[in-house]
């Protein structure tokens, strides 16, 4: 079983577990945004020192509605990888509580949103940066599906280096009220 190592170097149980079983979706369609107000929230000074900000518009791509209805839901907006992930009506943006010194994002999740609305996270929990189940590349394929790989750990891997990756594709139902659903998923190494 691939474990998560804690900040203080001890094991814990693994946030990536749900990769190991048959993929299943947690997201509904026209269910709400998840809040984020029972996490840790980093101070004021550490997002300015972070340099945090919430994404600018994207030129040809429009403004991003994503923005506020994640910053109403307690979240901090960021993007994932220092880019926005923005095609064909579909937005992909980060939102964090918490920063390591590093200023890595802690308790953070993906937010898939359709056309503006809001149609699911890309995991069913809050991440950590270089822990077990961390989301990295994100992949927008077409109007309708997208990957996502997410990082693998075993007991004797260093924050740098998973042992391995798991691709995860998703569908993307653009109806009314859309939905996000991992239809399954690949061991890339």
């Amino acid at each position: 079983m691939l474990v998560a190592v804690s900040a203080t170097g001890a094991f814990a149980q693994s946030a990536g577990a749900w990769l190991d079983r048959p993929m299943q979706g947690w997201n509904t369609a026209g269910g709400a945004m998840p809040s984020s107000r029972s996490l840790p929230v980093a101070s004021s000074a550490t997002l300015d020192r972070c340099k945090v900000t919430a994404p600018a518009p994207t030129p040809n791509q429009g403004s991003t509605s994503a923005v506020p209805i994640l910053s109403r839901a307690g979240w901090r907006p960021y993007l994932h990888q220092d880019r926005a992930l923005v095609r064909q009506g579909l937005e992909i943006l980060g939102g964090l509580t918490d920063m390591t010194q590093a200023c890595e994002p802690v308790h953070f999740n993906l937010f898939v949103f359709v056309d503006g609305r809001f149609a699911g996270t890309l995991a069913p929990a809050p991440m950590t940066t270089a822990r077990d189940g961390a989301v990295g590349a994100v992949r927008i394929v077409n109007e309708t599906a997208l990957t996502a790989e997410f990082a693998r750990y075993a007991a004797n891997d260093s924050e740098c280096c998973p042992s391995s990756r798991v691709k995860v594709t998703y569908r993307i139902d653009r109806g009314e009220a859309p939905v996000v659903t991992p239809v399954s998923s690949q061991m890339l190494r």
